[in-house]
């Protein structure tokens, strides 16, 4: 089964690069530009549909920690994968920017198979 993949990203040239990637690699793959355009999409599909979220964590109109939590109201168990212009020290909740082809897909692959649960805390 291929997986769906909710993408937000308000870059619009990072946002149409991860989607090729991500389709290229074998997922089905939605995109949004923010937060609501997201709700809307996900409105649209089942929790079933919806396998992992790929989300900037600064997003225009809603934060993807307040995307994420909504969406999680009614798919609690969607695999969720940050990413962030963040320079703390390392943590594995965070995919950082910039990030290589590779390492997106190590990511995806690895929240995907539970290997990770790459989850930010407020």
């Amino acid at each position: 089964m291929r997986h769906r993949v909710l993408v937000a990203q308000e870059d619009a040239a990072s946002r149409r690069g991860v989607h090729r990637l991500l389709t290229a690699a074998g997922y089905k793959v939605s995109s949004a530009a923010n937060g609501i355009d997201a709700l809307d999409i996900a409105s649209g599909l089942t929790e079933e549909e919806i396998a992992l979220l790929v989300t900037d964590v600064d997003l225009p109109l809603m934060s993807g920690l307040e995307l994420a939590e909504r969406l999680r109201e009614d798919r609690p168990h969607l695999k969720i994968l940050f990413l962030c212009n963040c320079q703390e020290e390392e943590e594995p909740e965070l995919l950082r920017k910039p990030f290589t082809s590779a390492e997106l897909l190590v990511s995806v692959a690895r929240v995907l198979n539970g290997h990770a649960e790459l989850a930010l805390t407020s």
